[in-house]
């Protein structure tokens, strides 16, 4: 049974966003790295039968990396 709170690594992506646009680039990128590490565990804990939650949260995921890449080459 999925937990009905947020994932932890919702807080983190936010924070990632709130201090890149506050130009802070090093918090930022540890933000990101922390908010993909979670999202990581998160992902891999669950079910592989549910697509709609596996669809969404790859999604997600992949534009969390793409903001941490992007803001790595900036």
């Amino acid at each position: 049974v999925l937990s009905r709170t947020l994932p932890p690594y919702v807080l983190h992506h936010h924070r990632a966003r709130v201090a890149a646009a506050l130009g802070d680039k090093d918090a930022a990128l540890a933000a990101y790295r922390e908010a993909l590490g979670h999202a990581r565990q998160w992902r891999s804990e669950l079910p592989k039968a549910d697509p709609l939650w596996n669809s969404s949260n790859s999604a997600l995921y992949r534009g969390m990396l793409g903001e941490y890449v992007s803001l790595g080459a900036a």
